[in-house]
């Protein structure tokens, strides 16, 4: 065994032994990297790749759109009967206790205040409805658009209810048609008396001259009973009323009993209520649709903001009314009515005791011939209001499609040069600012789809809603009950529920519309389909103004 001598001896001296050297310290940890500065994003075109979000938009609407359904506007109804526009110088007396509820209409002649009543007639819910008309068993006669679409404003006669839409489209709405609008009487008779109104600023000027209207205050609502069953003629299938309180006994009385009532139905029809409140607009000298307002939708049409169909209905709509006042069943009971009401102004001699109306010539006026002039004139009139508003909005509009189709045009070529580009740097940067806007105007539209959703779904309940309860109002005879059940039905309400849920449904419309319009500029296929939309939409209005060039109306006799 090996021994340290040293080692030894120093302990035997008392000195310890020297420790052994301590290790060596450990090398100082690194220093801590710097952290990496963010990665610069790239900018478009140095190679991100902008991914474009996907999005299916709806096709373009061809389907025809109901103008009833146009914010502000109202179409008529006869839950109520009646086939007036809301201004019309006449009232409509309602079907039962008529003597007691009418609300005549007063026109103001120079020589004082003439009222006016129409007679009572069936609603469109009891016209062919025997179970409520007495059985009157006629032969059903319906007018509506002959095909539902935007572009096609032809009409047809039906011998039975039309077709309706699928759901969840609603039913169209009728309503009983005099074909000559009750409102020609006072009409006539301001003619004839050439006195002025604030709904009538322009009346007729006949050949006849101008006729003292102190005759018909004196002879129009005077008691003639005693000659009315001594009359002859009278027009062809008259009857006087069985119940003495309500049999004929006034001028008045025959006249409007000559242009229909409850008992005389055979000129009746029912008519699609949209073409049947546009016609009623038209005879009575004015617009269908106010001007100002139908321009803002024909911009609003151009530029997406509102479907184009939306536009190209209302303009199919005043092409339907002369469609079906040219309809050849139409004209014939047009014409016929014309005559019962000549037939009667000619009995005016018998139950005046030859007590004619003179005219400022002090001539005696024979009133049969002064109508047909009246009517000949009336519907020339009523010709060429619809004709000129057609002309006149049709311009305007192509005006408005014209120029947002070179607004989509400028958009495309700018397309068309991106994809020219050769640069691959350049192109790279035109594409990724393109898709980067693309992306942001689809999330855009994410919230207005929802509200669209909504306000549609809001429109369609509303709309049924008042439906339900016209249902319900029509089916009932006695007008006493019908006012009763407008109250209970709520029907005042509902309307002002369509109202207002119309009002929602174009605003929804046009935020939706807009948002599209600024998509389709960023995205090339859909550029494309918009643009040669807009091109169709244009040769459809051209389409139309050639078919206004050709409208033409019949004569009264």
């Amino acid at each position: 065994m090996y021994v340290n001598d040293r080692a030894i001896v120093a302990r035997q001296k008392g000195k310890p032994p020297k420790p052994a050297p301590a290790p060596p310290k450990p090398a100082p940890a690194p220093p801590k990297p710097a952290p990496a500065p963010p990665k610069p994003v790239p900018a478009p075109g140095t190679g991100q790749n902008v991914v474009p979000l996907p999005y299916k938009k709806k096709p373009r609407p061809t389907n025809a759109y109901n103008v009833c359904d146009f914010e502000g506007y109202t179409c008529l109804d006869d839950v109520v009967p009646g086939d007036l526009p809301k201004n019309s110088p006449i009232s409509v007396a309602p079907i039962s206790k008529r003597s007691s509820t009418r609300k005549p209409f007063t026109v103001i002649l120079a020589s004082g205040a003439l009222e006016l009543a129409s007679k009572p007639y069936w609603s469109s819910g009891e016209l062919f409805d025997d179970t409520k008309n007495g059985k009157l068993n006629l032969k059903e006669a319906w007018i509506d658009f002959a095909k539902d679409s935007m572009s096609d404003y032809k009409v047809k006669l039906f011998s039975s209810k039309p077709p309706q839409p699928a759901r969840p489209a609603l039913p169209h709405d009728y309503i009983t048609e005099h074909i000559v609008e009750l409102q020609s009487i006072p009409r006539f008779i301001e003619a004839l008396t050439q006195t002025k109104t604030g709904k009538n600023k322009d009346p007729i000027s006949l050949t006849v001259g101008k006729v003292d209207s102190k005759w018909f205050n004196e002879w129009w609502n005077k008691d003639v009973q005693a000659k009315i069953d001594s009359r002859t003629p009278t027009f062809t299938g008259y009857k006087n009323s069985n119940d003495a309180a309500r049999k004929d006994k006034t001028l008045n009385n025959i006249v409007f009993e000559a242009m229909g009532s409850t008992r005389n139905v055979k000129d009746f029809l029912l008519c699609e209520d949209s073409i049947n409140s546009y016609k009623a607009k038209l005879w009575a000298n004015e617009a269908p649709f106010d001007e100002t307002d139908w321009k803002r939708i024909a911009k609003f049409a151009a530029t997406g903001q509102l479907p184009s169909n939306e536009h190209l209905s209302g303009v199919r709509t005043v092409l339907a009314v002369y469609e079906y006042m040219n309809t050849p069943e139409v004209t014939k009971r047009m014409q016929q009515t014309i005559k019962n009401v000549k037939t009667e102004l000619s009995n005016v001699k018998h139950l005046t005791d030859n007590k004619l109306p003179k005219n400022d010539q002090k001539a005696d006026v024979d009133l049969s011939v002064a109508w047909i002039d009246f009517m000949n004139k009336q519907l020339d009139r009523f010709l060429k209001r619809g004709s000129d508003w057609l002309r006149d909005m049709i311009k305007h509009g192509l005006t408005e499609y014209e120029k947002a189709l070179e607004v989509l045009e400028k958009e495309q070529k700018a397309i068309t040069a991106e994809n020219a580009e050769k640069d691959p740097k350049k192109k790279k940067i035109l594409q990724d600012k393109r898709i980067i806007a693309r992306n942001k105007a689809i999330k855009a539209i994410e919230d207005k789809e929802k509200n669209l959703a909504t306000a549609t779904t809001l429109m369609n309940n509303a709309k049924s809603d008042l439906q339900a309860a016209e249902k319900i109002i029509d089916a009932i005879t006695d007008d006493v009950q019908k006012d009763k059940a407008k109250i209970t039905q709520k029907y005042d309400a509902k309307q002002t529920a369509l109202t207002k849920a119309k009002g929602k449904l174009t605003t929804a419309k046009k935020q939706m519309g807009k948002a599209e319009r600024e998509l389709v500029k960023y995205d090339d296929a859909l550029l494309r389909l918009e643009i040669e939309a807009l091109q169709k939409d244009i040769d459809i209005l051209k389409a139309f103004d050639t078919a206004r060039k050709g409208l033409k109306m019949s004569k009264a006799e």
